[in-house]
Formats: structure tokens, C-alpha cells, sequence
């Protein structure tokens, strides 16, 4: 049993906690059950209390307590790990709070502002024994677990190139000022709130799908285009050079892209454009049926070799049939037993703890530190700058 509080109430957090307390049955876990026993608000008790009227009481009998303050929620001894859903912005001192009062952590994506921020946490999280866990609930879906494997067991052959993007199609003048996503008080931007899929696609294909003695920090390349009103970015396109995976023979490339102004699916179909493709020598991996952040399809393509002359004489030959191309339907991110699939990263956590584990064998602190470093990087070469408040240490 996981006994989780939760710092803040917003819109990832009930969202979050409506997933948790789905029973883990339906999606065959047996050998976990979560509880939220306390939630702490940073404004005022009352909307604590108006959260877990919502979104806690109608999913669990245990009691779950109201907190008006963060330190009030911290000071408990009866907790095993703390979920923090604050903005950004607010998730290095949130996180920095928990392990001063010896509570291991789950933090949103991302971790904090910058790497600097994420080591010091992770060292602090070292020191202290405990378990840091970043919330990039994606690589937990079974999608994400199914697809490494096909690229571990070499059925895609040599990957020689990941594509991946997430945009909204959404005009950042129809938002109203200060919205969070262009607030660079609350480290907006498209890159670090969607574009951060799109790398977490690149990375989880080409860097964690590798042996450990064959992983190489990638050389990075990207553009980035500011949102003048703001001075936060609206599309940034990163270009990066790895080693293939499975068995790093060759140079790999992952393209991630993302912008608040185009769509990844611009006429809403979902099934008509592919929002990651992964490209291997045996066959190309398509990854569809929603956004880069919840897919539910993925269809292998078989690569049929020879010049364009051999292929269309060859139009009845293997590789050209639709019976040649394997589509796997995974279901919504959620299924079975619904919500958003969020659960599938507590039930991470609840291993980990159980198994005494500081980190995730799933979501190792190298590769948070990584990301972040990657982030640091096309951040620099953009000239996307946050205020110094939210960047220091």
C-alpha cells in the first residue's frame, strides 16, 4: 500500500489522483493499492477540502486530511511518498521542502527549471536515502514499454532515425495574459510544457533502448522561435545525433518539434498522421491514434528494399501488401479500468518504495539529468531566458 499526500489542487492533480484511485484490479496490479491521505493547498484549507470532497471521497473510504499549508502536510510521519503538482516554476523549493522533512517525492514533468536545479535535488535525494521519482508518466505507458522492446529485440533492425512531435494548433494571442503556458514567471513555453514528449520519444528510442556501456550524450542541435508578447518560445525544433540502438552500430538522428501554432493532427483524425516515427533498417515503427503524449496505435511497416523501378515492378511482392503491415491497438492510455493512464508511473513509485529502490529502473535520475541538460542546451542556443527568481539554486 501507498500511502500519497498531495502539494496543490490544480488541474494535473485531480487529474492525477481520479487515475490513482482507480481499482489497480481493473488494470490486472494486485499487489499495490494507493491511498491520498492528506492534501495541502498553498493558498487556503478550503480549497484542500473542496478537492478532496471531489475528487478523494467518492474513490476512497480512508480518511484523507485537509492541509492549509505545505510545511503543516510535510510534518506528518504517517506518509510514504509526496506528490508535488506545483507549477514549474515552484517544483525545485517544493521538492528541496519534501527532503528536508525526509519524504521521498513524485514531481511533475518537468523536475525543476534547469539541470543544475535537478542535480541538487537528486544529490540532496542521495544523501538522504530516499526516492525521487519525475513524473514523465509517458514512459510508463504500455505503449512506451511495448515499443523499446520491438527496438531491443532488434525487430526494427538498426534505428537510424526517430521523429516526434506534440503542437497544439492554437493562436498564443486568443490566450489572456499571464496564461500559464506563455507566463515565463511560470517557466512557459512550448518546450518545456509539451515539447518536453517529444524529446521524452527521442531519448526513450535512442538512448535508454541501448546498453548502458554503448549510451552517448547526444550533440544537439536546434532553432527556437519567441513568442514576442511573452519571450517564451512558440515552436522550437531539436536535432539530435546518437548512437543506434539496439546495438549502436551506426549514427542515429531524433528529430523532436513542437509549437503552439501548428497541429500535429490538423484535421483531427488521429489515424491519419503519425505523431512519432521511428525508422529502422528491417521496418519503420508508426505511432498513432492521439497526440505524442497518450498514443493508442502503433503499425510496423515492413521495409521493402530495392530502387524505385524494382518497387513498382515488384507491386505484388512482400512489404507491399496491407497484410504485411502489423497494427497493434493498445487503447486509450487508461485502459482497462479507464482514466488518463497516469497510474501506470504510481504504480512505479509503489514498486520502487516497496523494494526499497531510491530511483526508478524505468525513469533512472541519469536519464532526468540528461533531459534537463538537453533542455539547458536548446534553451541557451535559443537565447529563452526565465527569470532569475526561478533559476537559481
Amino acid at each position: 500500500m501507498a500511502r500519497l499526500p498531495g502539494l496543490t489542487t490544480g488541474w494535473m492533480a485531480s487529474r492525477f489522483v481520479t487515475d490513482l484511485l482507480i481499482d489497480a484490479r481493473l488494470r490486472g496490479t494486485t499487489d499495490l493499492i494507493h491511498n491520498v491521505v492528506g492534501v495541502a493547498s498553498s493558498t487556503r484549507q478550503e480549497t484542500a477540502v473542496k478537492f478532496i470532497d471531489d475528487f478523494v471521497r467518492p474513490a476512497q473510504k480512508e480518511e484523507c486530511i485537509a492541509h492549509g499549508s505545505f510545511e503543516s502536510l510535510l510534518s506528518r510521519d504517517d506518509i510514504d511518498v509526496v506528490y508535488i503538482s506545483t507549477p514549474h516554476s515552484s517544483h525545485y523549493e517544493n521538492c528541496l521542502q519534501a527532503l528536508e522533512h525526509k519524504k521521498s517525492i513524485l514531481c511533475e514533468k518537468v523536475l525543476t527549471i534547469n539541470a543544475t536545479q535537478a542535480r541538487k535535488i537528486l544529490d540532496r535525494a542521495k544523501q538522504e536515502n530516499l526516492f525521487v521519482m519525475e513524473n514523465n508518466w509517458l514512459r510508463f505507458l504500455p505503449i512506451s514499454t511495448a515499443i523499446r522492446k520491438y527496438i531491443e529485440s532488434n525487430k526494427l533492425g538498426d534505428i537510424i532515425r526517430v521523429y516526434a512531435d506534440l503542437s497544439y494548433g492554437e493562436n498564443p494571442e486568443s490566450w489572456p495574459e499571464g496564461h500559464r503556458s506563455i507566463n515565463p514567471d511560470l517557466a512557459g513555453g512550448c518546450l518545456l510544457n509539451i515539447g518536453i514528449y517529444s524529446l521524452t520519444w527521442v531519448l526513450q528510442c535512442l538512448y535508454h533502448t541501448l546498453p548502458s556501456d554503448l549510451r552517448q550524450k547526444p550533440k544537439i542541435q536546434s532553432l527556437m522561435s519567441l513568442y514576442s508578447a511573452a519571450g517564451v518560445d512558440e515552436t522550437s525544433t531539436v536535432i539530435m545525433e546518437l548512437a543506434s540502438p539496439p546495438h549502436g552500430k551506426h549514427k542515429a538522428h531524433g528529430i523532436a518539434t513542437t509549437s503552439f501554432r501548428t497541429d500535429w493532427d490538423p484535421n483531427k483524425c488521429q489515424d491519419s498522421v503519425p505523431c512519432v516515427r521511428i525508422l529502422g533498417s528491417k521496418a519503420e515503427l508508426q505511432v498513432l491514434g492521439g497526440p505524442a503524449s497518450r498514443p493508442q496505435t502503433i503499425r510496423i511497416i515492413p521495409q521493402l528494399r530495392g530502387n524505385a523501378k524494382s518497387r513498382r515492378q515488384m507491386s505484388g511482392a512482400k512489404g507491399t501488401k496491407q497484410d504485411d503491415i502489423e497494427v497493434i491497438n493498445f487503447g486509450p492510455p487508461g485502459e482497462p479500468g479507464g482514466g488518463r493512464g497516469m497510474f501506470w508511473a504510481a504504480d512505479e513509485v509503489g514498486r520502487s518504495l516497496r523494494d526499497k529502490e531510491v530511483e526508478s529502473k524505468n525513469m533512472p535520475w541519469n536519464e532526468t539529468l540528461l533531459m534537463m541538460e538537453v533542455l539547458d542546451e536548446v534553451r541557451r542556443a535559443g537565447g529563452l531566458h526565465y527569470p532569475e527568481a526561478i533559476e537559481k539554486i
